[in-house]
């Protein structure tokens, strides 16, 4: 098992491939690829310092996997006391948000139902919007857009948690595009539609992509004064936020469920004078920055884990893994016993008796 897995091996194997959905190699092919063996007694040696070896791995992999789920349970606790107004000082001399348009609503927490911080508000989304926007189906090349072509992001643009430009699908040259469909540096972009964990997921774009537009499952929100896409974004990512988008997506399949305009309007979220936003929104990006590093060296640690997977296993059959014995009864002597009691036994008649056992 662990010379079929091992690196030489496994390139042997996939240079035999075929087939273009499902991958397959025939035994034929298979059978002759050429397999490291060692004598019988070091295999046993080998396969013990493997198996030591990946244990002691496999205990530093779960233990990075334990930091990543509680760095994501840290990151979901700053998005909840930033969206709750736990997270940074209050200044009473900021603006009330009710005073920044017709917030006529209680100032309740959702996540708690208690009573939110002076000056805040909970609103609608409907309420913190100047308006919402659109792009169009496009009949699509199937591929992504090159220099000279524009291209209609997919709903994988907005889903990993940044805006990536490179999701997208060509459209013919002779389309017919409104200028106001682009995308611009600044744009807070919703997917009202994606699978049930994914839709509602939104994202702020940094930069002006000219050759890129919206779609029909992509809503740009432009938020009213007083209100910034980045509290907006921290407000929509957020627990209950999610929750509600998540109750009220509709569709038949989980593949693909959908938000519509009038119900992303309904949801509702905190909204903070427009002085404690930017002071939120900032402290949030410091200890994400720092959450996000800690993200990276693990990941780091994994892939190193898994490099260390690949070079014990090469070690291992090119023989540096274990010390050899001389008084090991060299393979080749194994193999050739090996062989001449194949020759020697009774052959096994091929016909089918048609006996079900």
């Amino acid at each position: 098992m662990w010379a079929i897995n091992a690196p030489e091996v496994r390139s042997a194997i996939g240079a035999q491939q075929a087939g273009t959905t499902r991958k397959r190699i025939s035994r034929t092919n298979l059978g002759a690829i050429p397999l490291p063996t060692a004598p019988r007694a070091e295999q046993e040696r080998i396969v013990v310092a493997i198996e030591e070896a990946f244990s002691k791995l496999g205990a530093g992999e779960g233990g990075l996997r334990t930091v990543r789920q509680l760095l994501k349970r840290i990151r979901d606790a700053i998005l909840d006391a930033a969206v709750a107004g736990r997270l940074v000082a209050q200044d009473p001399a900021d603006t009330p948000a009710t005073d920044l348009a017709d917030f006529d609503t209680e100032p309740i927490d959702p996540i708690t139902s208690r009573a939110l911080p002076d000056g805040w508000a909970c609103v609608r989304v409907g309420d913190c919007l100047g308006r919402i926007e659109a792009g169009k189906s496009f009949a699509t090349l199937g591929r992504p857009a090159v220099d000279g072509e524009v291209g209609v992001i997919k709903v994988s643009a907005m889903t990993w948690g940044e805006f990536r430009p490179e999701e997208n699908k060509a459209i013919p040259l002779d389309s017919k595009i409104d200028e106001r469909w682009t995308i611009r540096g600044g744009d807070l972009l919703f997917s009202r539609a994606n699978t049930s964990e994914y839709v509602g997921a939104c994202v702020l774009v940094p930069q002006d992509h000219p050759g890129l537009i919206l779609s029909d499952k992509s809503l740009r929100l432009v938020p009213i004064a007083g209100v910034s896409a980045e509290w907006l974004l921290l407000a929509l990512r957020s627990r209950p936020a999610r929750e509600q988008i998540e109750r009220h997506a509709t569709g038949t399949k989980e593949s693909m469920r959908n938000v519509s305009q009038a119900k992303l309007r309904s949801i509702e979220i905190a909204v903070p004078p427009p002085e404690e936003q930017v002071r939120i929104v900032s402290e949030v990006d410091r200890q994400v920055s720092f959450i996000a590093a800690c993200e990276r060296a693990v990941d780091a640690g994994l892939a190193q884990s898994a490099a260390l997977h690949r070079s014990v296993l090469k070690s291992a059959f090119e023989g540096h893994l274990v010390p050899q014995d001389p008084t090991d009864e060299p393979a080749s002597v194994m193999l050739e016993r090996i062989r001449d009691q194949r020759d020697a036994a009774p052959k096994a008649n091929s016909r089918r008796s048609g006996v079900k056992a």
